[in-house]
């Protein structure tokens, strides 16, 4: 007898989720209404109830497997990320690309939503905040509200605190029916992060262009911290 697979596992849990999940939300849902004082109606509605909180909790538990595995086939994954609050269901720190210009990035799945988040911290080097406090007429601010306007027009998410000089940017992908992602789309979102991550970094060279030293430089190929703006 042949032994089925991790992946065939995983695929066959997923169709269990997605041809019984829409039947119990009915079932629940038509009981919920008529239920009223009828203990035995009570009883079906919560044990229809209960069936689909573990459904539902496959369903996660499949995504979460999902995004791991794809990070682990291109050797991107790093660590997890501690669960120390309510508001993530799990998340993954990874690099990318893999070689000297990697990036530190992270992937979450908000609780209660289908959608996973995929973000780059970024924290500008001391060197470079330096040298941005040194500009002209306003000149640090017109660095931001040029990354701004640069993200606005690639359709990103971004966040920035100019106090602390670091930014975030981010994207969303939603799930689709059977709760899962293609690994294209995956990927597809995460060179879109990394390309405005680039890209904002070569708009800060300029600006800090003739304020910093050659030797300096050299030392700011990676500028990401572990913090979060969306925490």
């Amino acid at each position: 007898m042949r032994e089925s697979s991790p992946n065939q596992d995983l695929k066959g849990n997923i169709n269990l989720i997605r041809n019984y999940t829409p039947v119990l939300k009915l079932l629940f849902n038509i009981i919920r209404n008529f239920k009223q004082d009828n203990p035995y109606l009570k009883k079906i509605c919560f044990i229809s109830n209960q069936r689909l909180k573990i459904i539902m909790t496959d369903s996660e538990s499949n995504i979460k497997h999902l995004i791991q595995e794809y990070l682990l086939d291109e050797g991107l994954l790093r660590s997890k990320i501690p669960l120390d609050n309510n508001k993530l269901q799990f998340g993954f720190q990874f690099v990318f690309p893999k070689g000297p210009i990697a990036q530190k990035m992270v992937v979450i799945k908000p609780k209660n939503k289908d959608l996973i988040v995929i973000s780059n911290p970024i924290q500008i080097a001391p060197q470079h905040v330096k040298a941005l406090n040194a500009l002209e007429d306003n000149g640090k601010i017109y660095f931001f509200m040029d990354i701004r306007k640069f993200f606005l027009v690639k359709d990103v998410f971004f966040r920035i605190d100019t106090q602390n000089s670091r930014y975030e940017i981010s994207d969303q992908i939603f799930l689709k029916k059977d709760g899962t992602i293609s690994k294209n789309s995956f990927f597809k979102s995460i060179r879109k992060v990394f390309t405005c991550s680039a890209y904002s970094n070569m708009i800060l060279n300029e600006y800090c262009s003739g304020k910093i030293k050659p030797e300096d430089l050299s030392k700011s190929k990676d500028f990401t911290s572990d913090f979060s703006l969306y925490s």
